[in-house]
């Protein structure tokens, strides 16, 4: 019982504000999610033709490739501190302008 209602109040903060508090359990794991889409993305659109109309864009989805295969490599060590991860976020971050074509 203690189940069915825990779930009905997930629905209902999913309906009411488009998610449940359980993605504050797990926002690492969560942010995650977004590597692949993102590796995809920056794989995809490396072109050699737009590194000369804007090269500043081609160096951004090489660096974040070059994150993401660090980040893929990690250690168990190194996944616990978070470095890598957090390395790659900033980037990513820092940088968010130049991944919309």
């Amino acid at each position: 019982m203690k189940d069915l209602l825990r779930e009905i109040k997930y629905a209902y903060q999913r309906v009411k504000y488009g998610f449940d508090e359980r993605i504050y359990w797990e926002f690492d794991s969560y942010f995650t999610q977004f590597i692949p889409p993102l590796k995809k993305f920056c794989q995809n659109e490396l072109d050699p033709e737009d590194a000369i109309n804007n090269p500043k864009r081609q160096e951004v989805y090489k660096r974040t490739l070059e994150l993401i295969e660090n980040w893929e490599k990690q250690t168990y060590e190194e996944v616990w501190l978070g470095k890598k991860t957090a390395e790659l976020w900033e980037y990513f971050g820092g940088n968010i302008n130049y991944y919309w074509n």
